[in-house]
């Protein structure tokens, strides 16, 4: 059996890998988006059509696009960590030019004093 679906990760994917008798093809959603706008140019997207169009991806361009083969579990913990680590980088960053800037409006002179604000010595300070 033959599944295309839009999205790369999620509950729906892990199920369908976890059965022998299921080929998974991931459509990415802009290349749906432009099979979708070369056949309807009007614009309307609704799930029906979406559906229709998926299962005319696979079964007229089966010769273009591959069945998905996940990689391995220890390569899918490692990018959900390093993703997890972007996010937390990230909030750290936008948690300190926050700070920085209440920092600048009302007490300038204490990020002479803090030093680097992302150090765990100015926090200590600030606090």
């Amino acid at each position: 059996m033959a599944v295309a679906i839009e999205q790369s990760r999620g509950a729906v994917i892990h199920f369908l890998l976890d059965l022998d008798f299921v080929h998974v093809f991931r459509i990415h959603p802009k290349s749906l988006k432009n099979y979708r706008d070369a056949l309807h140019p009007s614009g309307a997207k609704d799930d029906p059509t979406d559906a229709q169009l998926l299962l005319q991806s696979v079964t007229l361009h089966q010769d273009k696009i591959k069945p998905w083969v996940p990689d391995e579990p220890e390569i899918r913990l490692l990018i959900r960590l390093v993703e997890f680590r972007r996010k937390i980088v990230g909030k750290r960053v936008r948690l300190t030019n926050e700070l920085t800037q209440l920092l600048k409006d009302y007490f300038p002179q204490a990020l002479d004093w803090a030093g680097e604000i992302e150090k765990t010595m100015a926090c200590d300070f600030l606090s």
